[in-house]
């Protein structure tokens, strides 16, 4: 056990949205409980809040229980939003406006799989480096293009913290921990979980499909280039092999071989 002298809690708020996912909150929220354990004090605490401070529904059906925000919120730290399904068009003006005052009042502002949605839709990324979940990369990108949007498993740039979901929430916290305490005690939270190897923020999301396209003929990286940048207004296979300057068939034998 650590016997460090003791320090201040550090109290997260994590906001959460209709069917957000179980998993990726227990990553967040697990190595702090941790942390406490091994220390012998109570370095974090977490609240789970939402809007209105009703039971919210898991992607998977489990009803959490929340308490309501308010403007006269004072035990926080640090805020993450933890998305949940259409995030992207998610609508609480009392929650952005929360967020807002918040933020105003120098707190750290996060966001988890698709939170940064919400911390982007009200302006708050405006200017920062962030992540989201892969599958909304492209999309994300598009429509804020003052974000400096990473291909990360997390980013902390200054008082923003995002995240890419999964399991990446272990290693974004491990390194909150290793930040504010010690690499000591990081490394026996990560023992505590099983969890054999802390990546660092910029490790790529998708590292075994990186590795497949680099290894793809170069026409078929470029169709799916361009793929990639027309996402919201999807092309047709004719569409892509006019662009690419070769038949639909050579386009589709190469996908068939490859993919």
């Amino acid at each position: 056990m650590s016997t460090e002298t003791p320090k201040p809690q550090f109290t997260f708020a994590f906001i959460l949205l209709d069917k957000f996912s179980m998993f990726s909150l227990s990553a967040l929220v697990e190595p702090l409980r941790i942390a406490n354990y091994c220390s012998g004090q109570n370095l974090y605490g977490w609240h789970f809040c939402s809007a209105d401070g009703n039971d919210v529904p898991t992607s998977t059906g489990i009803m959490v229980p929340t308490r309501a925000v308010s403007m006269n919120d004072s035990d926080f730290d640090a805020i993450i939003v933890c998305g949940g399904w259409n995030a992207e068009r998610y609508e609480c003006a009392q929650l952005f406006s929360w967020l807002h005052h918040m933020g105003r009042r120098g707190l750290i502002l996060g966001a988890n799989e698709t939170g940064s949605y919400i911390l982007a839709r009200t302006g708050l990324l405006h200017g920062h480096s962030a992540t989201i979940h892969w599958h909304c990369h492209n999309a994300f990108k598009e429509r804020f293009p003052n974000i400096d949007l990473q291909d990360a498993i997390y980013v902390i740039d200054h008082k923003r913290m995002t995240c890419a979901g999964g399991t990446a929430g272990l290693d974004m916290m491990l390194q909150d921990i290793r930040h504010r305490h010690s690499r000591k005690l990081s490394l026996e939270v990560a023992n505590q979980l099983l969890y054999s190897s802390i990546r660092k923020g910029d490790v790529p999301q998708k590292e075994v499909q990186s590795r497949r396209l680099t290894s793809a003929p170069p026409n078929l990286q470029r169709a799916i280039k361009i793929m990639e940048q027309n996402i919201e207004k999807p092309l047709t296979v004719p569409q892509i092999s006019e662009a690419l300057g070769f038949s639909q068939r050579k386009l589709e034998r190469l996908f068939s071989k490859h993919f």
